[in-house]
């Protein structure tokens, strides 16, 4: 059974954090009918010091306590501020840091949004200056700002004030990278590749180094079907980003749709290990073992995304792949 590119989406979406530096695991909004069935939500946040001073440039994280797996690490704006959306639903730690000093909070995540004030044990003229990324350097702080608000309008699913602010950001920083992907993520949302994909690989040159442009861009040669690519591209994702749960997600695609089985089951394992609340993971890896001819795992798999995702178009194709392997695992038996 040859499988094509499979009717699953993902798109990354950043932090709403105004001086973003490098995403170690950029965090991936769905589909339209991945986000119908999935409850996801948010967390706000101040980081500050014992004075009671906000603090700019502060490094925050924010990991799953289940997996241990990080799910974004951002910087905090230049007053203090940091905001990330689109988090699926657990347990989390939420952490800032700036030079030895730390705050860690645990929260829990549903679809009403947290608020947290990290506090540092430390005043302010005790921290070290802060520091921004070589290719933030360039990037004025209006077209920060202007990022800043579209991935707040984003997370929101206000795309065309989204639009707006992008467009705003890019006129002042024509190469600013996550400008560029976050316009491009949009682009696909509105079905527009060709334009993601200039975008995209414009945000790729802009910053060799940004893990999320590449990511994104490899789930755009997915849709594209240019597997090669997009595996070239992912990987470099990877590399850049070994927690992203996301680019390994998306190679297990495209190996399954170059029939390369036994590498689409190590990456979709990859990423089920990294991120244990998405069940479209184990609907790859079904497909992987069917196509190993793996069939009693493959309706394991079947059986328990079905049980999670009852309904739709991707359990209707959940259901057909499932009867065929229960009638390959009968018809071994009968012989």
């Amino acid at each position: 059974m040859h499988f094509r590119a499979l009717p699953l989406l993902i798109i990354l979406l950043g932090t709403a954090a105004a001086q973003t530096t490098t995403m170690q695991h950029s965090q991936l909004p769905l589909s339209a009918a991945d986000a119908n069935a999935t409850t996801f939500g948010s967390v706000t946040g101040t980081v500050a010091t014992l004075d009671d001073r906000t603090l700019r440039d502060a490094h925050v994280e924010l990991r799953n306590i289940m997996t241990g797996a990080m799910l974004i690490s951002t910087t905090a704006a230049p007053d203090g501020s940091f905001q990330i959306y689109n988090i699926p639903p657990g347990t989390y730690e939420v952490s800032a840091s700036s030079g030895t000093h730390e705050a860690r909070e645990q929260i829990e995540i549903r679809s009403t949004p947290v608020s947290v004030r990290l506090q540092l044990a430390t005043e302010s003229h005790e921290l070290p200056a802060s520091t921004i990324s070589v290719s933030q350097i360039n990037v004025p702080d209006k077209a920060r700002h202007e990022y800043a608000r579209a991935e707040e309008a984003y997370g929101k699913n206000k795309l065309p004030e989204a639009r707006e602010h992008l467009e705003r950001a890019l006129a002042k920083a024509p190469r600013f990278a996550e400008a560029l992907t976050l316009r491009g993520i949009l682009e696909l949302n509105q079905g527009k590749l060709q334009e993601a994909l200039s975008d995209l690989q414009q945000a790729v040159a802009a910053d060799p180094g940004y893990a999320r442009a590449y990511i994104a861009q490899g789930a755009a040669l997915n849709l594209a079907e240019k597997f090669d690519d997009a595996i070239r591209s992912l990987q470099s994702g990877a590399a850049l980003a070994p927690d992203s749960w996301q680019a390994y997600f998306e190679l297990s695609k495209a190996m399954l749709a170059k029939d390369q089985y036994e590498e689409s089951l190590k990456y979709a394992t990859k990423a089920a290990d990294l991120m244990s609340d998405f069940p479209q993971i184990g609907m790859v890896k079904a497909y992987a073992l069917f196509g190993m001819h793996r069939y009693q795992e493959a309706t394991s798999e079947l059986e328990r995304f079905l049980a999670r995702e009852p309904s739709g178009p991707q359990a209707e194709y959940a259901h057909a792949t499932l009867n065929q392997a229960r009638a390959l695992i009968g018809a071994s038996a009968a012989k």
